[in-house]
């Protein structure tokens, strides 16, 4: 408990006044017996009175407890601040009496607390230390409750520095914002304008677009392209095995023709040229090339030459060999002096061969 100040009203004076008086009340707690007791000491300077309040004194006309009696005489001296107090006190110095009327429409009388003075020192020195303790208590809240002021301060300063650099970043970051939402406005209208100086030069180039083309011959596409590929590649490979049966039947007709030529008699070839190897043919030339034109006109005339008949004589095989590859070749007949001369002026020939031919013929 604590010291407190009430407010009450004297009624020893021809009127009434209101008056200051300081109360502290404490609460006894007795283990041998259950009757709840209140230490009450009252301060009228410079006196001091003091009393207890117990259930046993609780009148007879009140319908409570006597702890609810008790609980109620200590709520009336200990009133506070914030609830209005349900009893007016009324303080007789010279009966030393206190009494609390309830407050209504008619004041009634609730109780009577009768005090005695004190005169001990020791009251008066508990009372004062019980003061000084609540001074020194109140002196501590006091303390720290400016030391949390002194916090809350500080915080508040910190937290208006740095609402002060969110609103200076805030306001640098909407600048960016807003010269970049410049920027590409600024980027925007000169594409606008780009197009439109060009949108002329287009509607131009569309127009010349527009023209009809005129339309190409359209080139075989798919399996088409596929099956003339392929029958050109068939004629190719066609052509070329015929050219090489071909050039395989000649040279074997040279061949057998040169064999021919060299298993004859020497006394049945002409008397004007005796060749007897492929040396001898080479030195005389001249002979030869006079040979090959009095053949040709012989051949002209319808007679073939002895040479010509002993050698078809005796290459019957190679005879019907040149005959197949004049039928697979669709042409009409020639003399062997036509075949030696289209095969003179068609292909290069060695020396032999060409006058082995020329004797042919």
């Amino acid at each position: 408990m604590s010291l407190v100040e009430i407010a009450a009203i004297g009624v020893d004076g021809p009127t009434p006044s209101p008056l200051s008086l300081f109360v502290l009340c404490s609460r006894i707690a007795t283990a041998s017996s259950s009757v709840t007791k209140l230490h009450v000491q009252l301060l009228d300077p410079p006196i001091l009175y003091e009393t207890e309040v117990t259930s046993e004194q609780k009148p007879r006309a009140l319908d409570c407890s006597g702890d609810n009696y008790v609980e109620t005489v200590g709520l009336a001296l200990r009133p506070q601040s914030d609830v209005p107090s349900r009893f007016e006190l009324r303080w007789s110095k010279k009966l030393r009496t206190l009494t609390l009327m309830e407050r209504g429409a008619f004041s009634m009388k609730f109780c009577t607390v009768s005090f005695e003075i004190s005169e001990s020192n020791d009251n008066w020195r508990l009372l004062l230390h019980q003061v000084t303790t609540e001074q020194e208590h109140l002196r501590q809240l006091l303390d720290a409750k400016q030391t949390r002021m002194i916090k809350l301060e500080n915080v508040l300063k910190q937290k208006e520095q740095l609402l002060e650099l969110a609103l200076t970043a805030k306001q640098s970051v909407e600048d960016d914002l807003v010269k970049g939402f410049c920027a590409v406005l600024n980027a925007k209208k000169d594409e606008i304008r780009r197009l439109q100086t060009e949108a002329p030069r287009l509607e131009v180039a569309s127009s010349r677009l527009k023209q009809p083309i005129p339309k190409k011959a359209r080139k075989a596409m798919g399996a088409k392209l596929k099956r003339k590929e392929k029958a050109v590649s068939r004629i190719e490979s066609d052509e070329e095995m015929a050219t090489d049966v071909d050039e395989e039947d000649t040279k074997r007709a040279k061949q057998e023709a040169i064999n021919a030529y060299n298993h004859v008699a020497t006394d049945s070839k002409p008397t004007s040229v005796q060749i007897s190897s492929a040396d001898d043919l080479l030195s005389s030339m001249d002979e030869i090339i006079k040979n090959e034109h009095e053949a040709n006109e012989t051949t002209q005339q319808g007679a073939p030459g002895p040479v010509a008949a002993t050698l078809l004589a005796t290459t019957p095989c190679s005879a019907k060999k040149n005959e197949r590859v004049r039928v697979k070749k669709h042409e009409p007949e020639r003399t062997l002096s036509t075949v030696s001369a289209l095969q003179l002026g068609d292909e290069p020939m060695d020396s032999e061969e060409e006058d082995l031919l020329n004797m042919l013929s």
